[in-house]
């Protein structure tokens, strides 16, 4: 029977601080969904459509559950194909298969109903791409794309509902040996390395670490940072382990972390995120560990009624022994035997059982106090490696680098050098200063008579104006139909309607053509720093523009531009741009080239390979020059 969201709470909530670290643990086999709840499902393998309707978690539902397929991703982490898949056929085949759910195709036509839940399946959200490149990154990508999808599920079904439903994501924990360490999330926390795709290689590993950074000091890294805060207190982590479970709501955890926004906090984040993993950690004792686990109400009730048959069904038992030793002892009055001889047989029998139990090989059963130190111990080494309370370690650097670098050193220090004649003649020129700086002697002659070196052309042409003087170049030159001519010098204008994009407001012909009026800078920015507020509006709103004019200026050479695309990518080791643009020479085959260039923050910050740059100011002269 469901009941209600605040009994629910009462019967398995952990209602205290402390209880992060010291949860109250429960049999999984007694979790019953509470009334008004939305289910998200994730696929728990690669053929999996959507839960099973033999599923004990519906199993009280009588009515229809409606279930809402997300069909694609909402990010698209990662380098991925586009392959042949028909969803709405996949949902057909899994309804009919599965008739206790009926498929939803607006989460807002679902008629709220307290005892029926509202199931959002992510199970087929990505089986339409093929994920392609680094076989080691890829599960971390496809992982990422998963959680953001089912971000959004949170906010859809709040949207589309309010506070109506109480939303459940159940998460199962992995065992001790494959936990992620607090070392290697601080890493990770850090630093991306080959490792940290290989260590974060599943659903749950990934989630773990993104409430650990959500929890403690890197919430600003993690992705549940995305989640808003007036839903917190409707998403309920059901954390899972073998047999036994746990629960928190991210509006209770949120509310136990102190910070700058909540100052009455019972925690700071980094005794929250180390709590979060000790919580981990005691539930994958308790799964073996019975003594852990909490009875509710009705599991009391059943052992105390057990407790209650076994003593009466002993009671029995001992009445009908002290009834069969009674009638034995008559018996025995009645006929009376040799006592010598009956005792003889008696020690003799006693002696062989003796002797049988002698010759039995017990060592395995008995477990010797040696023996459960080593076991103690192999639990403790465990959870000390999970656990780690160093905080003062750098992890600028990567564990492969510094073995790299170990490497480097043993090879450098095997190398024995012997000196000779042409080293020594070698570092007496090396010490010996030169001076380039006026290798022309230029100082030293009069204004007049300095070489121009360097001029700046009167009038500055266009890509278009160069390409058409090429055009005409090469038409006098070969021969070359009218008809050819024309199209070909139609085509040079073509780059003006272009788009880079379908959301781009302005053409590739408004991009380039920069007016100088666009240029000025006020006297308020004037006053403030010219270089800070000229850098911040150039990355904004010419960058893009001058990447355009530099890829259009290739027409110059003799190419025509027949189009430009750009496509952005967002991952982990840094967000870039990449510009597909088909050029066709004036007497050649079309081809396709791509520049890729990294994505560059309004502030000058840009990431390549996991490695922060920034941009620089690059110095020049302002006054009118005619020499290097």
């Amino acid at each position: 029977m469901r009941i209600n969201y605040n009994n629910f709470y009462l019967k398995f909530g952990n209602r205290t601080v402390d209880k992060l670290q010291a949860p109250r643990i429960f049999n999984l086999s007694k979790f019953i969904l509470p009334k008004q709840n939305a289910f998200h499902y994730f696929g728990s393998t690669s053929d999996d459509v959507g839960p099973s309707k033999t599923n004990p978690m519906f199993a009280e539902t009588v009515q229809r559950i409606p279930i809402y397929f997300y069909q694609d991703l909402i990010t698209r982490l990662g380098n991925m194909n586009i392959r042949a898949f028909m969803p709405l056929e996949v949902i057909r085949k899994y309804i009919k298969q599965n008739h206790k759910f009926i498929p939803c195709y607006d989460l807002s036509k679902v008629k709220p109903n307290p005892l029926v839940p509202v199931i959002l399946n992510y199970a087929i959200c990505d089986k339409r791409y093929k994920y392609l490149g680094n076989e080691i990154r890829i599960p971390y990508y496809k992982n990422t794309n998963i959680i953001n999808t089912f971000i959004k599920g949170m906010k859809d079904i709040y949207d589309a509902h309010g506070d109506y439903y109480n939303q459940f994501i159940f998460l199962n924990v992995p065992d001790l040996k494959d936990l992620p360490k607090v070392s290697e999330m601080k890493m990770a926390a850090n630093t991306v390395t080959n490792m940290f795709f290989t260590r974060f290689n599943t659903l749950e590993k990934l989630i773990i670490f993104e409430l650990w950074k959500w929890l403690g000091l890197n919430r600003n890294k993690s992705i549940f940072k995305n989640i808003p805060l007036k839903i917190l207190d409707k998403i309920n982590f059901v954390f899972v382990s073998n047999n036994v479970f746990t629960y928190y709501s991210l509006g209770q955890l949120d509310r136990w972390r102190k910070s700058d926004e909540n100052k009455s906090g019972k925690l700071d984040p980094t005794n929250m995120s180390k709590n979060f993993i000790k919580m981990l950690i005691q539930l994958n004792k308790a799964s073996v560990d019975s003594s852990l686990i909490e009875l509710t109400e009705e599991e009391v009730l059943e052992q105390e009624a057990k407790e209650t048959e076994d003593f009466k069904g002993s009671d029995d038992e001992s009445n009908k022994d002290k009834q069969s030793k009674s009638l034995t002892n008559t018996k025995v009055n009645e006929k009376p035997v040799e006592v010598d001889d009956e005792d003889d047989t008696t020690d003799d029998t006693d002696e062989v059982e003796g002797q049988d139990e002698d010759n039995l090989d017990i060592s395995e059963n008995i477990i010797t106090e040696d023996s459960a130190d080593l076991t103690v111990q192999k639990d403790l080494d465990i959870i000390g490696d999970i656990i780690d309370d160093e905080d003062d370690v750098d992890y600028s650097e990567s564990v492969e680098s510094k073995e790299q670098e170990k490497k480097s050193n043993i090879n450098i220090s095997r190398v024995v050098s012997i000196p000779t004649e042409q080293e020594e003649e070698f570092n007496d020129r090396i010490d010996t200063n030169l001076d380039v700086s006026d290798i022309l002697n230029v100082s030293k002659l009069p204004i007049e008579e300095i070489p121009v070196l360097v001029t700046k052309p009167k009038e500055t042409k266009t890509a278009e104006e160069k390409a058409k003087a090429a055009l005409d170049y090469i038409a006098k030159n070969q021969n070359m139909t009218v008809s050819k001519y024309d199209g070909i010098r139609k085509s040079i204008g073509k780059y003006r309607n272009l788009k880079l994009t379908n959301d781009s407001k302005m053409t590739v012909g408004e991009m380039v053509n920069t007016k100088p009026e666009e240029l000025e800078i006020s006297n308020e920015d004037k006053e403030v720093s010219t270089l800070n507020v000229m850098g911040k509006r150039y990355i904004e709103k010419h960058l893009e523009r001058d990447v355009a004019a530099m890829m259009v200026g290739i027409q110059g050479g003799g190419a025509i531009v027949h189009d430009i695309r750009k496509q952005t990518h967002e991952n982990i080791m840094g967000g870039y741009d990449v510009y597909s643009m088909k050029i066709k020479p004036i007497e050649g085959e079309q081809s396709t080239i791509r520049v890729k260039l990294p994505r560059v923050k309004s502030d000058g910050k840009f990431t390549v390979s996991g490695v922060d740059y920034i941009l620089r100011n690059q110095r020049r002269d302002s006054k009118p020059y005619n020499y290097l």
